[in-house]
């Protein structure tokens, strides 16, 4: 994070400090190696080789594909095994630890907006 500091002279003596803060907002967050989805229904999401997965009874149902992972943009790129697929959108909770304001756009079968919430 930048936090340049600059000091300058104005008028009679008047000392003013301008302080520039650049938020960390598109800064890479490391991808946890787990989390846990909850839209219609919950499950858990694994990272595996850059992107995550369902499983369930030891079958990939879904594969995740990250676009952005940043404090202000999280963006996955959801396949499911039955070939429905979606674009999963929001932003990061100040902490870090869950995706705020998230909004699933289905794209397959039907075009559906649905929100979700991803810790």
């Amino acid at each position: 994070m930048k936090s340049p500091l600059t000091l300058g002279r104005q008028g009679a003596g008047i000392l003013l400090i301008l302080v520039s803060l650049t938020a960390p907002a598109d800064t890479q967050v490391p991808l946890p190696s787990t989390m846990r989805f909850c839209g219609l229904v919950c499950f858990e999401l694994s990272l595996a080789k850059g992107h995550y997965q369902a499983v369930a009874d030891g079958k990939i149902t879904s594969v995740w594909e990250v676009e952005s992972f940043t404090p202000n943009s999280v963006i996955f790129h959801r396949t499911d095994a039955n070939g429905a697929t979606a674009v999963l959108r929001g932003s990061m909770a100040g902490d870090l630890s869950r995706v705020v304001n998230g909004e699933a756009e289905w794209l397959k079968p039907n075009r559906v907006r649905a929100p979700f919430q991803l810790s």
